[in-house]
């Protein structure tokens, strides 16, 4: 073992990144956005976590925006469930809320509630949206139903964690995630089908494409490191040294891909804004 996919979410990587960083091996996240992992003064993870998607320091504004600007929306409730990727995440979506004059009222639950029905009845008549960054889809669905049922007019929209069509799929609702649709990329083509060959009947859905990108990088990160060492991996930590230079032309999410020269993150990474339809599918607004 020489490289790491994953960990899958942030608070794994801030459990685990010291660990795989003292055994020497880099850990690539195809879908962990916490903000704190790479920036700011107390990050979370080592100089060994890399992932291929941006952070919540970019979803968050770019989902305000959307709001404010796209959907003219004038106040937002804003649910976090009390745990560091929903609440860094509202945090950075109520900063720049505000800072474009859109009213916002804080409200907080349980990571292990489920029934959000008292807190809706919080929610004041005139809300446009509701925004929550929560871990899973069914949570999201449960809480655009509660809306519903008590006559509120407001949209949930949720972040990446809430992205899967079989379990988020109230009409009207949004969605933001690091991942757009792919089927439109000509060079994506072959590996699609592929997949579709090797998975029938499955959807695809908005993380397996990063995932592939993540294994893309650490395969090119390793015949790096297997080249400077003239044929030879001289450690694991060969590896690490290489997975910032790495760059990929045909990126699976579209363009080009290398790292930020600053932090361990995607240069230029960004956020896709889904609307739920009739339907149940997602459709591309932004």
């Amino acid at each position: 073992m020489v490289a790491i996919l994953g960990p899958s979410t942030s608070g794994a990587v801030a459990a685990t990144s010291q660990t795989l960083y003292a055994a020497g091996l880099a850990h690539i996240s195809p879908s962990a956005t916490r903000t704190s992992l790479t920036k700011g003064t107390n990050r979370e993870a080592t100089p060994g976590f890399f992932r291929v998607v941006p952070d919540d320091s970019v979803q968050g504004p770019t989902d305000a925006r959307f709001m404010a600007k796209n959907l003219k929306a004038k106040k937002v409730v804003l649910i976090d469930a009390q745990e560091p990727y929903s609440v860094g995440l509202a945090d950075a979506t109520q900063a720049t809320l505000k800072s474009l004059g859109v009213t916002t009222i804080r409200e907080s639950v349980n990571v292990s509630q489920s029934d959000f029905s008292s807190i809706v009845t919080k929610v004041p008549s005139d809300t446009d949206i509701v925004f929550a960054p929560f871990q899973q889809p069914p949570k999201a669905q449960t809480l655009a139903q509660q809306l519903i049922e008590q006559g509120k007019k407001a949209k949930v929209f949720g972040g990446d964690g809430t992205n899967d069509s079989d379990k988020f799929k109230v009409p009207g609702s949004y969605v933001s995630n690091f991942a757009g649709p792919i089927d439109s990329i000509p060079y994506d083509k072959a590996i699609i089908a592929g997949w579709k060959k090797d998975n029938p009947g499955a959807t695809l859905g908005s993380f397996g494409p990063p995932a592939y990108g993540a294994a893309q990088v650490a395969m090119a990160a390793i015949s790096k490191a297997c080249a400077a060492g003239h044929g030879k991996l001289a450690s694991r930590k060969a590896v690490i040294k290489q997975v910032k230079s790495v760059q990929i032309k045909n990126w699976i999410l579209g363009g080009s891909f290398r790292f930020s020269s600053k932090t361990n993150d995607p240069f230029n990474g960004r956020f896709t804004i889904f609307q739920i339809q009739s339907d149940g599918k997602y459709k591309v607004v932004a």
